[in-house]
């Protein structure tokens, strides 16, 4: 019954959204980026040598479009550590990503992981919805109608009154669940939810429930390279194929079709055996249970 934070499981809610904000008609998956930017977003990704015309948003979801990212750069780990309480902006955060690192391919180029991109989309989502990012991504998603009462953005909502306790959340053996949220917010990050939600959102997306048009629920699973699609990573666990993600709390959502089944947990520790590892084995344990 506890909640905990979630981290980068949170990017497939800021995909699910932004798809269905193209299934309004109020953005396309191939935009250009340079067509959702601020003035002072193009001026700054620009300056560092990003083709903002030639990115996509389709790119920024499945992390191909080359964009760095600032927790990659050991400074950002110094920081949090030095001040767990110190107050990040999205904005600051962008600008770390621009001034640590350089563009690590052409857009389209390869995969590689960018928390940056997912807190541009954040602030995309907050310009197109015209809310914050946990109104916006709670009306988007649906959270009412899929029954998830236990899910909430951190700082930018109360919590529900259903939702548990907190869970205590780890990094080595420092006690993190105080940490100012600030440091994984804006996209990345800053979902708290529970296991059954979890499992729930994850289970209701990929069985059509969540997108309202068959080409929406084909473009998160079909576009983006071999193991990562749209704001999901595509894995094998226990020998069978599982959509979900993982976070780094080792926060852990998969969806395993040929069984039907919809796993969901968090270790707690950073610094813990990988939740994606602990996953395999419960799946291959259900396998066997079933033969």
């Amino acid at each position: 019954d506890h909640t905990f934070r979630i981290a980068s499981n949170t990017k497939t809610y800021v995909a699910a959204a932004v798809l269905r904000l193209a299934e309004q008609g109020k953005l396309s998956l191939d935009d250009p980026l340079a067509a959702h930017l601020t003035p002072e977003q193009k001026v700054l990704l620009a300056g560092d040598g990003y083709d903002l015309e030639a990115m996509t948003l389709r790119q920024v979801l499945s992390h191909t479009s080359g964009l760095f990212e600032h927790p990659r750069d050991p400074r950002y780990e110094e920081a949090v550590l030095a001040d767990p309480q110190r107050v990040w902006t999205a904005e600051e955060q962008i600008r770390l990503t621009v001034e640590w690192g350089d563009p690590v391919g052409a857009p389209g180029e390869k995969f590689s992981y960018s928390d940056a991109g997912y807190i541009i989309l954040g602030t995309i989502i907050e310009r197109t919805a015209g809310k914050n990012l946990g109104a916006a991504v709670r009306e988007l998603v649906g959270y009412e109608a899929l029954g998830l009462t236990c899910t909430w953005w951190e700082l930018l909502e109360a919590a529900p009154a259903a939702a548990g306790p907190r869970a205590h959340q780890y990094f080595a053996d420092e006690d993190a669940t105080s940490w100012h949220p600030s440091l994984d917010l804006y996209g990345g990050g800053g979902l708290l939810t529970d296991v059954r939600d979890l499992a729930r959102f994850t289970r209701e997306l990929l069985k059509g429930k969540v997108l309202q048009q068959e080409t929406s629920l084909a473009a998160l699973t079909g576009s983006g390279p071999a193991d990562y699609r749209l704001g999901l990573s595509c894995a094998e666990l226990g020998g069978f194929l599982g959509w979900g993600h993982g976070g780094f709390w080792n926060t852990f959502v998969f969806h395993v079709p040929a069984l039907d089944l919809t796993l969901s947990g968090c270790v707690l520790n950073h610094h813990a055996a990988k939740g994606q590892v602990l996953a395999g084995r419960l799946v291959q344990q259900v396998a066997e249970f079933g033969k």
